[in-house]
């Protein structure tokens, strides 16, 4: 009998030593932790990319992967995109259709055999685009030379000079001095190459 709970203790201790050289041997490696940030703004507008970076916790990028984006809006209305990261580890998703409003947008990644899951959470709001306004500033100057003729130089965004002369007529110059127009009379104007106007 006490060689059978000697064979039977030599068997178990076996089966415990084969374990463990399959798992020493085949430690099967640990995923590393991945992390997944918003890069855009949390204000865009119709038309704006929607921007996400996945890296590893060094910022190396980890790229060629799906990351879930879930955009919910103010009632809880769900609507699920996805993309796919590039080399960088950035993916991008333009937002069109959206109306006005705060959204709080969803980001996932589901992770693989080598990467952790990732998520987070990011504010949105879409406001109105704004077209922005041509700038313009103006000065003029006026001088009556001695030969009774007015200047007038004014600058505006393609910035010109006219010279106006006492018998109604008139030149304009382009900022390089070229002649770009003149005119016989206030109701005439000849126009040149650089000036879209009628005085």
């Amino acid at each position: 009998m006490d060689n059978n709970k000697l064979i039977i203790a030599l068997v178990v201790i076996l089966i415990v030593m084969i374990a463990a050289g399959i798992f020493l041997l085949n430690p099967g490696h640990a995923k590393v932790d991945s992390r997944v940030i918003v890069t855009s703004n949390s204000t865009l507008h119709d038309g704006d990319n929607f921007t996400i970076r996945l890296t590893d916790l060094n910022n190396t990028p980890i790229a060629n992967q799906r990351v879930n984006i879930t955009i919910i809006d103010a009632n809880g209305g769900k609507n699920p995109q996805a993309v796919t990261t590039d080399a960088n580890g950035d993916g991008r998703l333009q937002l069109n259709g959206l109306t006005l409003g705060n959204y709080t947008v969803n980001v996932t990644y589901g992770g693989n055999d080598n990467y952790t899951v990732c998520n987070t959470t990011q504010r949105l709001q879409m406001t109105e685009k704004v077209t922005p306004q041509a700038s313009t500033t103006s000065t003029s100057s006026s001088k009556n030379y001695d030969d009774g003729y007015w200047e007038t130089s004014m600058d505006a965004d393609f910035e010109y000079h006219t010279e106006y002369y006492s018998d109604g007529n008139f030149r304009q110059y382009d900022r390089s001095g070229r002649l770009v127009g003149s005119s016989y009379d206030a109701d005439q104007y000849e126009v040149g190459s650089n000036v879209g106007f009628k005085i």
